[in-house]
């Protein structure tokens, strides 16, 4: 799938979880339309190499690019909650207070919104999409150019 190769290049996220995310593409007017829906859903911290530091939390969006810290930020370890990103938003450790899930871009943002490498990415797509219609529709042709007995 062109769109899992794209973001796998630039971003640091498992190509399967990209799939998780893309559906399609649906062609549609005759063949002449295709589609490619890309969830919003955001993929959590862990799916972009989240680590707990004891330090805060980090993660790692951009492929080669650096770690980044997330100040306050852990991974539950008990409960319901075990296992999930974290950032305390309110009182200091040891109180409670308000947590907020820590996540990444999502695949939709990273492809359709102003990401940093989204419209490189779009004309890649659009180019393989492109590409997979005229291989079709030669297909296409030469099926029916071997049915064609001439008379």
């Amino acid at each position: 799938m062109a769109v899992a190769k794209e973001v796998r290049s630039n971003y640091n996220i498992s190509s399967a979880r990209v799939k998780q995310d893309v559906t399609g593409p649906r062609f549609s007017q005759g063949g002449q339309v295709a589609t490619i829906a890309l969830s919003k859903k955001p993929p959590s911290a862990l799916q972009y190499g989240g680590k707990d530091t004891g330090k805060g939390l980090t993660m790692k969006v951009f492929r080669g690019g650096r770690h980044e810290r997330i100040e306050g930020g852990f991974i539950a370890k008990t409960g319901r909650l075990a296992g999930k990103p974290f950032r305390r938003t309110g009182k200091p450790r040891g109180q409670s207070g308000a947590l907020a899930f820590v996540s990444g871009p999502s695949i939709g943002n990273i492809f359709d919104g102003k990401s940093k490498f989204g419209p490189a990415m779009r004309t890649a797509v659009n180019a393989r999409i492109n590409e997979q219609f005229i291989k079709g529709m030669e297909r296409a042709l030469k099926s029916a150019a071997r049915g064609y007995d001439g008379q």
